[in-house]
């Protein structure tokens, strides 16, 4: 069956769900569609890496950059069209971009589940599994995703967070016994690959942030996790607000064409070594 046939059926379907809608339950959706943003899913990981344990938080970051690389070149080849592009009407939120696979139940998927693989508690399982069918269920119901999509979203999603978590282990001892040179010359390699194996023009944005925050954690080394919740919500905050401020300065900034790769390597350094290094600079005061 071809994905216009699918599409059709699929249509019919999106139309019978949304005879649910009320302004409530548009309104519930709308915010679980926010979820569905860059920020939105680096400060669940920002909250892993400096409320949880900082290595989960990590291997999270570069999985959600991975993920992203991985959605950006599955839309651009399938190039396929969202439910509310074929009938607006359809349409709770606005969204231009090609439909499959779904970015929202990827992400969620991969990082609920690498999240689950690390807590490793069976009511965490059951709460990451209520996660991802929210989200997923979020966006089939905003028109902006068929259920096609969704599922192309979980089965990419799992294939990618197999694959990391086989190639991870090997991957961290390779690290743990190269130089520092050693380590900045693969982590600029693994950059400039993300920014030719992305599609899209997004691509220098992630290679760029991802040799920006691998650096800062490389500077920074070691790493550690404060025992104190005083001293973790410290650094949650220190970094958050810093993102927050440089997201406002995005905007303008990024308008010039050289800061489009600058600014997000000056966004991964604040992450990885900036807001790290200033939090504890605060916690030798008290």
């Amino acid at each position: 069956m071809s994905f216009a046939i699918l599409h059709q059926l699929e249509l019919s379907w999106i139309k019978q769900l949304q005879a649910i809608r009320s302004l409530w339950l548009d309104e519930i959706m709308k915010i679980l569609n926010l979820v569905d943003t860059m920020p939105s899913w680096l400060f669940i990981v920002l909250g892993t890496l400096f409320l949880f344990h900082h290595k989960v938080g990590i291997r999270m970051l570069f999985l959600l950059l991975l993920s992203a690389i991985f959605n950006q070149d599955l839309k651009a080849l399938f190039a396929q069209p969202r439910p509310l592009q074929l009938d607006p009407s359809l349409a709770v939120v606005y969204i231009h971009s090609f439909g499959f696979p779904s970015g929202a139940a990827q992400t969620a998927t991969v990082l609920a589940g690498f999240l689950a693989t690390s807590v490793r508690k069976a009511w965490f399982w059951y709460c990451a599994l209520f996660f991802i069918l929210l989200i997923s269920f979020s966006r089939v119901y905003l028109g902006v995703h068929f259920i096609s999509d969704v599922i192309g979203g979980w089965i990419a999603g799992v294939v990618l967070l197999v694959g990391y978590l086989y190639a991870l282990p090997p991957l961290e001892r390779l690290l743990e016994k190269s130089s520092f040179s050693l380590c900045c010359a693969l982590l600029a390699l693994g950059s400039i690959a993300a920014m030719f194996l992305c599609s899209t023009s997004a691509g220098v944005s992630i290679g760029a942030f991802g040799f920006g925050v691998g650096l800062g954690f490389l500077l920074i080394s070691p790493l550690d996790t404060p025992t104190l919740w005083s001293k973790k919500i410290q650094r949650f905050l220190i970094v958050a607000v810093g993102i927050f401020f440089l997201l406002i300065l995005q905007k303008p900034l990024t308008s010039l064409p050289w800061m489009r790769f600058l600014f997000p390597v000056v966004s991964g350094l604040w992450i990885g070594y900036g807001g790290i290094a200033l939090s504890r600079k605060i916690e030798k005061l008290y």
